[in-house]
């Protein structure tokens, strides 16, 4: 990713957290976590960006946006350590390989 991209994308995180309290009031049946990544996800979608392609470069400002969310207090996925997180790359048809479709 070059560093337009990468300010690009780090201002889609900006505008995700600045947003949050509407996204998590409105994420259903996703955890905080989930409903932040699928947010950010969209968004760059709307923006024309290409997540499939270069997701691993998306990860860093990912794991940013749920450690904010997780220092804020937001309950986490269960089972989970506290750690760093992993952030799955999405796949082309924007969900990450252990994320079940929905029908």
């Amino acid at each position: 990713m070059d560093i337009l991209a990468s300010k690009r994308f780090r201002q889609i995180c900006d505008g995700v957290w600045r947003d949050r309290a509407q996204i998590l009031t409105g994420r259903g049946i996703l955890s905080g976590e989930a409903a932040l990544v699928r947010a950010a996800y969209w968004r760059l979608c709307k923006a024309g960006g290409t997540p499939g392609q270069s997701s691993d470069d998306y990860t860093p400002f990912l794991n940013e946006l749920v450690r904010q969310y997780r220092d804020e207090g937001g309950p986490q996925l269960s089972g989970s350590n506290g750690g760093p997180v992993q952030v799955e790359p999405f796949n082309k048809v924007g969900r990450a390989p252990s994320e079940k479709q929905l029908r």
